[in-house]
């Protein structure tokens, strides 16, 4: 009998908050609620400087229609510029509420902005390189083969001319790649652009980077060539040749012989030299790099050509 009554009481309470609730919707609330600025545009004319892309603003109904309204639909502000000429205009709290777009039930009573300043210019488009903004470390004894390749090279950016002409490159967002040890193959998001003023139909690019283990080998007794060296004349270094460290990748030292390294010394270098003794030149296939020679600086005699 006891639990009957608490079933009973419950039941009483419900209904009451019930009841309660359904009156209370037909009266009249004001409620915030953030608008969202769609832009609007035949491509003939750009915005040159950014505006918000939302706004919070106060709207007034019948509890019903404001429920309803939340429940199916977010406000939205079209900013239209399909018959807007170039120049400075703007759009006072009056046009902003009344271009809130709402159900004649609700009513736009306030806007946290009180105005909308535009900047607009003539639209155009062009094609402009993407520029790599990363980090990237390597484990010990890994190192890159060849350069990186970035898929798409170029993207096409659209906007306000005067601002079109200013730009040289778009970069990617600055990313940190570590302990890098095998071929690199990942999606990389552009630089943000600012919203309503550029935009383009990427948002990412593809960086492959091909990596393999490095190594270092010596190269020992390589001969040194002269350049523009007069027939009538005979330069003797000190010592006659050189030997040099190279590091590279393990599969491209396999393949590389003494005779692909050129060293070299100008002749007109050592006509101006004025210290005794000269560096030489290198010239070795790409994807190597000399870690070090010896030596690295040649004494020299320069003499007649004994006929």
């Amino acid at each position: 009998m006891e639990n009957k009554n608490y079933q009973i009481i419950i039941l009483s309470i419900f209904f009451a908050i019930l009841l309660w609730f359904l009156i209370n919707m037909n009266y009249e609330y004001v409620t915030a609620e953030e608008v969202k600025i769609n832009l609007i545009s035949n491509q003939k004319i750009a915005l040159k400087q950014p505006i918000p892309n939302s706004f919070t603003a106060k709207i007034k109904g019948r509890g019903w229609d404001l429920i309803s309204f939340q429940l199916t639909k977010n406000p939205e502000f079209n900013l239209d510029l399909s018959n807007a000429k170039s120049g400075t205009w703007n759009l006072i709290k009056k046009d902003i509420l009344e271009g809130i777009s709402l159900p004649q039930s609700l009513t736009a009573l306030d806007a946290s902005i009180d105005f909308l300043n535009l900047y607009t210019d003539i639209y155009d488009s062009t094609k402009l390189p993407v520029m790599l903004d990363a980090e990237i470390r390597f484990k010990e004894g890994y190192a890159s083969i060849g350069e990186y390749r970035i898929t798409p090279e170029s993207i096409w950016v659209k906007g306000a001319k005067s601002i079109i002409d200013t730009l040289k490159f778009w970069k990617t967002k600055r990313v940190q790649i570590k302990d890098v040890s095998e071929q690199v193959k990942v999606k990389i998001p552009l630089a943000d652009m600012p919203e309503y003023v550029l935009e383009s139909d990427f948002k990412e690019v593809e960086l492959i980077l091909n990596v393999e283990p490095f190594a270092d080998k010596t190269f020992s007794g390589i001969n040194i060539t002269i350049n523009s060296q007069p027939a009538n004349k005979e330069v003797i270094l000190i010592p006659p040749k050189i030997d040099i460290i190279v590091r590279g990748s393990i599969s491209k030292l396999t393949e590389i012989s003494s005779d692909r390294i050129q060293v070299y010394i100008d002749y007109m270098e050592l006509l101006n030299d004025t210290t005794g003794y000269i560096q030489p030149r290198f010239s070795i296939p790409d994807g190597l790099k000399i870690l070090k020679s010896n030596p690295d600086k040649f004494q020299y005699i320069i003499r007649k050509r004994l006929m």
